[in-house]
């Protein structure tokens, strides 16, 4: 398990003929771990500010976070967002994906699983849903927030993800334990959580076990080595 503050990087890897890389996928794919947090939703409006969105998996346009706003309906999110628009509109460029409004609990034990499906060459005569989340198997609907519907006619040409060199978990103030990154899309409604370790198959980019080590095993038996960060 990776515990308290500390967090974890990992090589991106060679680029792919899809667009994506050796440990992270481009167009499509899953990410999903165990999270337990330190601290409860509820508590985290006594906090300054700055101190109430916690990073839990950061690749870039590609980024899992959980963010406590204020004393509001849905302040509480588990956010998800998967790339942005390469059209510049009002100063900044617009970030697209999905959210799970919830409020954990310290203690609680959670599966967090985000999946994407975007094709960039791709003609689409309706509004897609590309991104989805689900917390412990239940898929969480789009309310608003950032974009999470996309129609190739107006907007898919624009939109882009841009991968860094290096990807991160944590740190977030919790526990993390299995980290599985994967090329397709594993999940496309409601499941039970799983209650035993990941698996690795030809479509694992990255498996986490957090047992003694670091490591991580991939596709093919591969193995990764990743960067402990202390805190």
């Amino acid at each position: 398990q990776l515990r308290g503050r500390d967090g974890l990087r990992f090589a991106r890897g060679a680029p792919r003929p899809d667009g994506g890389h050796e440990n992270f996928p481009g167009p499509r794919g899953t990410i999903e771990f165990f999270f337990r947090p330190n601290w409860s939703a509820t508590e985290l409006v006594m906090f300054p500010t700055s101190k109430r969105t916690f990073p839990l998996f950061s690749a870039g346009d590609v980024e899992v976070t959980y963010r406590r706003i204020q004393e509001t309906e849905n302040a509480g999110r588990f956010n998800f967002y998967c790339g942005k628009s390469t059209q510049v509109f009002k100063g900044r460029q617009e970030r697209y994906g999905t959210h799970a409004s919830l409020y954990p609990h310290a203690g609680e034990w959670l599966h967090v699983a985000v999946t994407w499906e975007v094709d960039p060459k791709a003609t689409y005569t309706v509004w897609h849903r590309h991104f989805h989340i689900f917390i412990n198997g239940r898929e969480y609907p789009w309310t608003g927030g950032a974009p999470g519907l996309i129609r190739a006619e107006g907007q898919v040409r624009n939109y882009e993800i841009i991968v860094p060199e290096w990807i991160r978990l944590g740190a977030a103030d919790g526990t993390f334990d299995e980290l599985r990154v994967s090329n397709v899309i594993r999940y496309t409604k409601d499941f039970a959580a799983p209650d035993h370790p990941f698996t690795a198959d030809e479509h694992t980019a990255a498996l986490f076990h957090f047992d003694s080590n670091t490591d991580a095993l991939c596709g093919g038996g591969r193995k990764l080595a990743a960067e402990l960060q202390k805190q």
